[in-house]
């Protein structure tokens, strides 16, 4: 009987065979679920030998659609959600796959092809729900694992149900099981790991544990889970137990465990030391298998010998299986694994599949490429090394040539080489000459192809490569060169210290995002176990994503840790011999002039004073105005540019719209580290060097100034309390927002002003127009404020090279021949007036998405609450998006107004996933990939239009609803943004043409608000 009439004899049974966290799940009730997709996926058209890429978390939902495509024969090919656009999109070409299957509500992939969530299968309605095993041959496809490939793409491994049947029988001899038994679910669903998981348990009537997307992240406590939920069987990498302290690793000695099957990477002899108690009961096995032999084709029985003679081998072949050695130098043998678990090759890779899988004697081997030989004893194999120079990532095979390939496309990189450096991804790349790459923008554009694992987390950029005789990479040369230890010796900060020995980097700074550094789940989980001994305090789950820096690592902890004042006296017996303590005050008497940047040093410890003087004078007494000061300069003639439409239009008709940012700025006692900041800020930011000039033509052009005159200056308000310190900045920005309006032309656009709001921390508020400043920038400030603090590179982008690309490519003949344009344009007419009901709506569970996902669940809400109102069965909208990635040209680091306005359509019939990707795709294909600006193609001519102008004006600018997702707002934000939005609303009272929304994000909330229109949808 076949694994899945196994599985089809569960229809009736009310025995629970599946958990998770919440509820159990009968046989009854886990194959009525797989019954009701299975017919909805016929009813789709889904058939034997199809290819279904499934994009999913692990879920009761996400494992019936599972073993529903395996009752139809199609082809199971699990994708990672958190995977690229780019290599999703790579593998729904190379599988010529007609649908996707989800449960990621807001998966976006860039891809025109029909999306369901489960959820949408789920609710269809269809009469026939029973679940049938359909008929297929054994060497059909099962499914297809993606894996590293060579050729810089991942490559597919077509797995034959035969090869999964014979793959689970042998598994069931190695590993028995009974009904008692229980598998966790343990592995992500692209790694072949997860097979054994999802099938291992149907035979033998055992039960398959789930754990929520909250646990899976929690690797730190995977013991615990394993004694709470009974897991008999747990597969695991070493490299998830070898972050575990002792305590942890304990906990599965007193659980039900009887079989710990360690795979994926070399089982090191110090893990199982570690798991001694474990091994002595005969529960560890060394589990060893490429995905191209079906999961696991030798294993072996840890024993404590293996422990004493300092290495685990991985044993014998599985029932199933057959080896060969083949013998290589130095008394090795490269190993060739044979028998039913060979899977099929890959898929449309021919040439790769005549090298890789060979016959031999009349019977079919893989050929691994992994280096092995006896033990002393000649009975079991051990794992050696490599042939090659692939490598093992958190127990997953890499092609290191993948990933030099991508790198190598990246501008202004000749040549890389990737190599594990002592367990840490390492890349070390040259650049053309004169030519500096800094490597967080290489990996931020490889990280468009590439998941996070492949991206490596050390880089060193060298003139050139050393060669060999035979004019090959000296690799030995290079490793020896970057293999010398990183010294943190002169660390002052043993937290910082401790952070960088874990993640093996240097110069670690204190506002760093550790994220940023390229950390994995495994670093995370090293990091969180070390804070808790380093504090002697329990941290909650995910603490360190809630604190992904050292200082508000710090910060959480400083309730504990705060100094008392006998300490602080210490502390100013160093700078001073006289001083006065009055309960929050500090007077110091000295005649040092560098007495002030002394205090400097030691403002962490100082934070207890409200007020600090020295010889009864404020240190802050001279700071009585906030604003900076710019004048003077010389016109800079290369960045000078034509003013963009949206300019031009916003000046003529004085657009009353700021944009205002605002940073706190800590431990700055003097002030200088304030100026000086302003002062980098305005030389890196072209829009804030930039005046709008009126010609005598009528014409704007936008000038830009160098060699400016700069004067900053701090307004002293900590005599104010909280309170009457915000409600006077507020009046300071309403102020300077006036003076701003007042004058449009001739005068710079913004505003910077800084006010001491304590002794220590000086607040600093940027005011800007909407002519140089759009809802992205603020982002793209704050982001910059933070990488001028921390002496990190920063980009100064010009406005005139951005004109200039999307001038190229928006011909007006273009867009009234595009085929949405037209269709557009047939349907604005057949929509009428409609009540609208609400005028504020909030929604939550938007913490996880990014920001294209919280843009798309904003239009998505707001056209089919217009569609469910007003009965019709298509809409038009519009949506501003962020404009900065141009015909592959990348602005996304310009500060100035790059926004866009995108017009779309949504049908009734759409389901969310179709609509959001159909919009995504539309997104990305119109404007980001052919660098089309509609607003460019109407307003060019801006006041004067053509009738070419005139007719996709109103095509466009016609639909009922206009849409802008303004981006993340802080907690601390949200009162101002809501009276910035009570502000707009006034301004746009009387505006009849569209609905506006504006919508932003805070934490897990998302905030909707219609700021304009009447109590109907008018039109």
């Amino acid at each position: 009987m076949s694994l899945f009439e196994q599985l089809l004899n569960l229809k009736q049974s009310p025995k629970v065979v599946v958990k998770d966290c919440n509820n159990d799940y009968s046989g009854r009730q886990l194959l009525e679920k797989v019954g009701k997709i299975q017919n909805v996926l016929l009813h789709l058209g889904v058939k034997n030998g199809d290819k279904i890429p499934v994009i999913v978390e692990p879920s009761i939902d996400a494992i019936a659609l599972v073993y529903a495509i395996g009752f139809l024969g199609a082809v199971y090919v699990p994708i990672s959600p958190k995977s690229p656009k780019k290599r999703i999109n790579f593998i729904i070409k190379d599988l010529s796959a007609k649908l996707v299957l989800t449960n990621q509500n807001y998966l976006l992939i860039d891809n025109n092809i029909n999306m369901f969530t489960i959820k949408d299968l789920l609710s269809m309605t269809i009469k026939d729900k029973t679940p049938t095993v359909m008929s297929r041959r054994q060497n059909d496809t099962a499914y297809i694992i993606y894996t590293s490939g060579s050729t810089g793409n991942p490559k597919g491994v077509e797995v034959s149900f035969d090869n999964l049947e014979s793959f689970i029988h042998s598994f069931n001899i190695c590993f028995p099981s009974s009904q008692n038994s229980t598998y966790l679910l343990n592995t992500a669903l692209q790694f072949d790991v997860s097979i054994s998981e999802l099938y291992g348990w149907i035979s033998q009537g055992a039960v398959l544990q789930l754990l929520s997307a909250e646990q899976l992240k929690d690797l730190k406590n995977l013991p615990l889970y394993v004694k709470k939920y009974h897991i008999t069987h747990l597969c695991a990498a070493p490299s998830t137990l070898q972050v575990m302290d002792n305590s942890r690793l304990d906990l599965l000695d007193e659980s039900s465990l009887s079989f710990l099957l360690i795979a994926g990477e070399e089982f090191p002899v110090s893990l199982a030391k570690r798991l001694k108690k474990l091994v002595k009961s005969g529960k560890v096995y060394n589990c060893y298998g490429p995905t191209e032999a079906t999961v696991y084709a030798l294993y072996h029985k840890v024993t404590m010998k293996d422990i004493l003679q300092g290495k685990i081998p991985i044993g014998r072949p599985f029932p199933n299986a057959t080896i060969k050695l083949l013998p290589q130098k130095r008394k090795n043998f490269e190993l060739l694994i044979g028998g039913y678990g060979v899977s099929k090759g890959y898929l449309n890779l021919k040439r790769k599949n005549s090298y890789s899988f060979v016959e031999l004697d009349g019977e079919r081997f893989y050929k691994t490429g992994d280096l092995v030989k006896y033990d002393q004893d000649m009975n079991n194999i051990i794992f050696v090394g490599r042939k090659d120079f692939q490598l093992e990532i958190n127990s997953i095979r890499v092609e290191p040539s993948e990933i030099e390939g991508v790198i190598n496309q990246v501008d202004k990189v000749i040549d890389s080489l990737v190599v594990m450096n002592k367990g840490i991804l390492t890349c070390i790349y040259t650049t053309f000459k004169h030519s500096i790459v800094d490597s967080n923008s290489i990996k931020l554009k490889i990280s468009e192809k590439l998941p996070k694992y492949m991206i490596p987390k050390r880089w060193y950029r060298v003139s050139e490569f050393p060669l060999t005789i035979n004019g090959k990479i000296d690799r030995k040369t290079l490793l020896k060169t970057f293999s010398n230890p990183i010294n943190n010796s002169d660390t002052e900060d043993k937290l910082i210290s401790k952070i960088e020995q874990i993640c093996d980097i240097s110069n670690l700074s204190e506002n760093d995002n550790i994220f940023d550094l390229g950390i994995d789940s495994l670093m995370t989980v090293e990091i969180e176990i070390m804070l808790e001994k380093h504090y002697h305090s329990k941290i909650p789950t995910g603490f360190l994503y809630e604190h992904p820096t050292v200082e508000k690592i710090k910060r959480y902890f400083k309730d504990e840790s705060k100094l008392k004042f006998n300490n602080i006296e210490q502390i100013l017996k160093k700078i001073t011999e006289r001083y006065v303590i009055d309960k929050d005050k500090l007077i110091i008497y000295s005649n040092d002039k560098n007495v002030e940047n002394k205090l400097q040093k030691h403002l962490y410890n100082l934070s207890l004073f409200k007020e600090i003087k020295i010889n009864d004078i404020s240190i802050f007494n001279n700071e009585n105005n906030c604003e900076t000061v710019v004048d003077g300069g010389k016109i800079n003639e290369d960045r000078n540019y034509e003013s963009s439409i949206f300019q031009k239009v916003y000046t003529t008709i004085k657009l009353p719209s700021f944009t205002v940012v605002r940073f706190s700025i800590q431990d700055d006692l003097v002030g200088s580290k304030t100026k000086t900041l302003i002062t980098r800020l305005i030389y890196t930011t072209e829009a804030f060097r930039t005046k709008i000039i009126k010609t005598t033509d009528g014409n704007y052009i936008s000038t830009v100034y160098t060699d400016l005159n700069i004067r900053s200056n701090i307004e002293d308000i900590t005599y104010l309390s909280k309170e009457k310190q915000v409600n006077y900045i507020n009046k300071k920005i309403g102020k300077y927002e006036n003076q701003i309006l007042s004058k449009l032309t001739r005068n710079y656009l913004y505003k910077i002003l800084s006010f001491r709001t304590s002794s220590q921390n000086i607040e600093l508020v940027i005011i800007c127009h909407h002519n140089i400043c759009d809802g992205a920038s603020e982002q793209l400030l704050n982001k910059k404020i933070g990488q001028l603090l921390n002496n990190q590179s920063v980009t100064d982008l010009k406005m005139k090279d951005y004109l200039e690309t999307i001038k190229m490519n928006s011909a007006i003949e273009s867009i009234l021949n595009d085929p949405v344009i037209k269709e557009i344009g047939k349907m604005k007419n057949q929509i009428g007036n409609e009540k609208l009901t609400w005028s504020e709506k909030r929604l939550v569970g938007v913490e996880k998405l990014n920001n294209f996902q919280k843009m798309m669940m904003v239009a998505n809400y707001v056209t089919k609450e217009y569609l469910k109102e007003s009965g019709h069965q298509f809409m038009t909208f519009q949506m501003l998006f962020n404009f900065r990635k141009v015909n592959n040209k990348d602005f996304s680091t310009l500060i100035n107004d790059c926004h866009e306005t995108l017009t779309f359509f949504r049908r009734k019939s759409d389901t969310d996933i179709q609509f959001v990707n159909n919009l995504f795709y539309r997104l990305n294909d119109f404007h980001y990939n052919r660098g089309i600006s509609t607003g460019y193609a109407i307003y060019n001519n801006f006041p004067a239009f053509n009738n070419e102008q005139l007719q996709i004006q109103k095509i466009l600018e016609e639909a009922p609803i206009n849409i802008d997702y303004i981006g993340e707002v802080e907690t601390k934000n949200l009162d101002s943004k809501a009276k910035a939005i009570i502000n707009l609303r006034k301004q746009l009272k009387d505006l009849k043409h569209q609905i506006r929304f504006t919508a932003f994000s805070s934490k897990n909330e998302m905030f909707i608000y219609r700021i304009s229109g009447e109590q109907t949808w008018q039109y």
